[in-house]
């Protein structure tokens, strides 16, 4: 399987899911960090959403070291995403579990789709939610990103 990594979410997330109100904003609740397993977590307040992203580093690739601070990169690292609003759950969380790209804690049942209303994630792709792409957005905007996700994108449609 390959690696999941920010800007593959982030070119995968629809359209409908690419704009948010940045009067909201983010709140960093916990860091956590397993060396065993090369893994940084960091859990966000977006809104009243809990988002959490999960950066499986190996042994220093993926980063990058910035006025002294780590930075993660958005096409190098490996991460898993996970966020505590319906629309992930219902558009997002099959395909990220698929692809073994979600952090999610387990639910208690599995979701089948009993109604007839079109999907956003057409191609059932893993992406992301508003609320995680906001949150990768002002990452990168603070200096915690190494790369634009605005650059990557543009740098995709301008290559098409």
């Amino acid at each position: 399987m390959a690696i999941m990594t920010l800007d593959v979410l982030m070119d995968n997330t629809p359209i409908v899911y690419r704009t948010y109100n940045d009067a909201i904003g983010y709140r960093l609740v916990s860091v956590s960090t397993d060396e065993k397993k090369y893994v940084h977590e960091w859990k966000f307040l977006v809104g009243d959403y809990t988002c959490k992203l999960q950066f499986k580093v190996a042994q220093g690739k993926g980063q990058v070291v910035r006025d002294g601070k780590t930075v993660y990169s958005l096409s190098n690292t490996s991460v898993a995403v996970s966020c505590s609003c319906k629309a992930y759950f219902f558009y997002n969380f099959p395909y990220n579990k698929k692809a073994g790209c979600d952090c999610s804690p387990p639910r208690l049942k599995p979701y089948k789709k009993t109604t007839d209303r079109p999907e956003f994630n057409i191609l059932r792709l893993p992406s992301l939610c508003k609320h995680l792409f906001y949150l990768v957005n002002e990452l990168y905007v603070d200096r915690i990103l190494a790369e634009s996700i605005n650059k990557r994108l543009n740098s995709i449609y301008l290559a098409g």
